[in-house]
């Protein structure tokens, strides 16, 4: 059985950045989920050193409290998910 990580977390009136140690062997399927209260883009970019980030792809949020998914797969080490919108927002990574 393969081993699920997650990370999650909120901002208040603020921008949001989370970054996933997915372990040593990158995991294929990844879940991201992403909330605002306003209109805002979350851009989702990995690594394979948690410093030198390519950017993937994006999620943009249309409007207030609208959460949106994305699911892919992934071959990097570490998932970065973030945000400069000035806001509520929330980000979860899961992988396994």
């Amino acid at each position: 059985m393969s081993q699920r990580y997650r990370k999650h977390a909120t901002s208040t009136g603020a921008v949001l950045s989370v970054t996933l140690d997915t372990g040593e062997a990158p995991k294929n399927n990844v879940e991201i989920f992403v909330k605002s209260d306003g209109i805002a883009t979350f851009t989702i970019s990995g690594s394979s050193d948690d410093t030198n980030f390519r950017k993937s792809t994006e999620i943009n949020v249309i409007g207030p409290d609208f959460e949106k998914n994305h699911g892919f797969s992934n071959a990097y080490r570490y998932v970065k998910v973030e945000t400069t919108n000035v806001a509520n927002n929330e980000i979860e990574i899961v992988a396994g």
